[in-house]
């Protein structure tokens, strides 16, 4: 997908309205999914790697693989899956110590809460009040098309997601697992004998919550660690560069495992698109602000 610059609203509320008396800063994005059930109402067609163009059958209409999708439920997990993910991190922005703008109670401030980091969907009632729009359709079978999300002429983000995208299946990555197997070694009509190694481990990606970090505005993992690879396909091409498997990739293991790489975990850099927003709310800038990743995170408390 081309980087997006991220379209969405935030809201902080104070005074001990989060977990255990903290602040909380809530991500609201504004999805319009357009149900698509014919390859000629999509814009622009989608195509398969071999230019040919994606063969498409409607919603509720059986796929190559025998089920039919249901587009009502589709949008409906799509919220489900999307705020499973977002809206449970665990992160939180812990203020600058200076900082006194959320200490309450005012008058007399005893407590200094932390921010925790929530999200939400909301569900735009057009095309005229979204901050993305997206294009839903089935091709005939999965692994024929990677959904993305871009820029539309008419400023929103838009982009396409397919029935298939609310499953995690495993893709092309392959990182050593932590976990022992046992094989089949020599010729098995033969003197086969068994060996215990060290199993890879199939990297499992859904689709939806990983372009759902886009339209929050974050990058692919080696587009946002500029490893020398991902650098090198985007000299290739700017536009569609960080498309290529080199950017899903990250110097190490745990962030090729990354929501933004070809996985499902994050790191403390996926909390950018509530950090980039806390500076609007509070007006003083990241400087001092700290990130953190856990489940609970106390206020502090004043002497």
């Amino acid at each position: 997908m081309d980087r997006t610059v991220p379209f969405f609203n935030s809201e902080l509320l104070t005074s001990g309205s989060g977990t255990g008396g903290n602040a909380k800063l809530t991500i609201y994005l504004r999805l319009y999914l357009v149900r698509r059930d014919r390859i000629e109402e999509i814009n622009p067609r989608p195509k398969q790697d071999d230019g040919r163009d994606l063969e498409v059958v409607p919603w509720g209409t059986p796929t190559g693989i025998g089920k039919a999708y249901n587009f009502a439920e589709f949008k409906q997990k799509v919220k489900e899956h999307a705020e499973g993910f977002w809206n449970n991190t665990n992160f939180w922005l812990v203020p600058p110590p200076d900082y006194r703008g959320l200490d309450y109670p005012v008058g007399n401030p005893k407590m200094r809460p932390n921010i925790e980091c929530k999200f939400k969907i909301v569900w735009a009632d057009g095309r005229d009040d979204a901050h993305a729009i997206i294009d839903c359709f089935c091709p005939i079978r999965p692994h024929r098309y990677r959904p993305y999300v871009s820029h539309p002429a008419e400023g929103a983000l838009g982009g396409h997601w397919t029935c298939y995208d609310l499953v995690a299946f495993p893709g092309d990555f392959v990182i050593p697992g932590g976990k022992e197997c046992t094989v089949n070694v020599g010729d098995p009509l033969g003197n086969m004998t068994t060996k215990t190694i060290r199993c890879d481990k199939e990297l499992a990606h859904e689709a939806v919550c990983h372009e759902v970090g886009h339209l929050l505005g974050l990058d692919h993992v080696g587009q946002f660690l500029k490893t020398p690879a991902c650098m090198e396909e985007l000299k290739k091409n700017s536009v569609t560069g960080n498309g290529a498997a080199a950017c899903y990739r990250g110097p190490t293991y745990p962030d090729t495992e990354n929501i933004m790489g070809a996985g499902d975990k994050l790191a403390l850099w996926n909390i950018m698109p509530w950090a980039s927003r806390v500076t609007s709310h509070t007006g003083i800038g990241l400087q001092g602000w700290r990130a953190s990743l856990a489940k609970t995170l106390p206020p502090k408390t004043l002497r």
